[in-house]
């Protein structure tokens, strides 16, 4: 039986629209990211933990797990000072299918930072292929009315190298960022934390802090406004919300008035982040993990000991 011509066309047109509407969704989308908190990878990043002596109610509760069936884990953790970008360092082991967990006030105590675990092999060396990995925290901080938990930033393998004569790792690093927000007037003191992933663990972490304008928009698309300057560069480094803060014209809460919702885009060298809410009227508080919109190469030197697995 021979295909008539009118259905001959119809094939071309669904076709040609298939193409069209697929062309369309590479101009305007954006590129796949190699790292979230819901996989399995071989470098975990927890943005935020703290404790305090003071109070025995405001800690972080840890956990690491080793999702491999046949593979044990040798994780070299990193606790970085979120003030003075010092870390300290510790071997953690983990078999097939282990979990771990601990608190902050155990092995960081009255510190506020965020933690780096590395897979390594029988060297000591970063294993970027061992995609392994996976981890939650739970923080508490009740005098600013933070409570929640969140998952690891877990990194994986593609674009990921070790260096051993340099002890550099070279990975694709966020750089790129929106964050949904509730107006300032309903939720107040909301804040974004980035941490750093850039630099030499043993001397200088950078890559936290905003490079260029920012933007706060409506959820209704309009009003919008540009910033700059929100988030400064460090190891840790943070930037609240306020009526006033970002600095946009007429400030956040002309922007997003009050019982209404917005996204924040800002850009940083390479670093991962979390937004913090305290509890409000609106019950609508927690911690959760910052949207990731790009990756750029970035280079991180790091020690290597034996771990003794």
């Amino acid at each position: 039986m021979q295909t008539s011509h009118k259905f001959t066309h119809l094939l071309l047109f669904f076709i040609f629209l298939l193409g069209t509407l697929v062309s369309a969704s590479a101009q305007n989308g954006f590129p796949a990211i190699n790292v979230s908190d819901q996989q399995a990878g071989w470098m975990l990043v927890y943005p935020y933990y703290t404790s305090s002596s003071a109070n025995a109610k405001e800690d972080s509760y840890i956990t690491i797990s080793n999702v491999s069936v046949s593979r044990t884990a040798a994780v070299h953790m990193f606790f970085m000072d979120g003030r003075s970008c010092a870390q300290a360092d510790m071997f953690l082991c983990l078999t097939p299918n282990a979990s771990q967990a601990f608190k902050a006030s155990e092995l960081d105590p009255d510190n506020t930072g965020y933690i780096i675990a590395i897979v390594v092999n029988n060297a000591g060396e970063p294993d970027t292929t061992g995609t392994i990995l996976i981890g939650n925290a739970f923080v508490n901080v009740p005098n600013s009315g933070i409570q929640g938990n969140y998952g690891a930033e877990s990194f994986g393998s593609a674009g990921a190298s070790f260096n051993a004569a340099t002890s550099q790792l070279t990975f694709n690093a966020p750089n790129r960022f929106v964050v949904e927000i509730q107006s300032p007037l309903t939720a107040p003191n909301q804040r974004v934390i980035m941490v750093g992933l850039s630099g030499d663990l043993n001397g200088t972490v950078t890559g936290a802090g905003q490079t260029s304008a920012g933007q706060i928009i409506n959820g209704n698309e309009t009003p919008s406004g540009s910033f700059s300057a929100w988030i400064p560069e460090g190891c840790q480094s943070s930037g609240l919300i306020t009526s006033s803060t970002p600095r946009a014209p007429g400030g956040v809460s002309r922007i997003i008035p009050a019982g209404q919702i917005g996204t924040i885009k800002f850009n940083t060298t390479a670093a991962v982040g979390l937004l913090l809410v305290p509890t409000n009227s609106s019950n609508r508080s927690g911690i959760r993990n910052i949207h990731k919109l790009g990756t750029a190469p970035t280079t991180l030197t790091v020690s290597t000991f034996l771990p003794g697995c």
